[in-house]
């Protein structure tokens, strides 16, 4: 399995959580910056979502992977 997929699966569950989990952060000096492919839609969702919690699209993606089952 891609780690995209991955992602992705992990994405879908946190939106369907539909809730604000998580604190804003500042922008980190540690990150790197990692590009990938996702599905256009999801990815749309997750912006709204990181606009309407007032969370960065970063912090979106990286908290995702807790909600991996697969």
């Amino acid at each position: 399995m891609h780690f995209n997929h991955l992602i992705e699966i992990g994405l879908n569950n946190l939106l369907a959580h539909n809730e604000s989990l998580f604190k804003r952060r500042t922008k980190l000096d540690d990150q790197v910056q990692f590009k990938s492919t996702y599905d256009d839609k999801l990815l749309q969702n997750v912006k709204l979502y990181a606009k309407t919690h007032r969370v960065f699209i970063n912090d979106v993606i990286e908290w995702s992977i807790e909600f991996i089952d697969e």
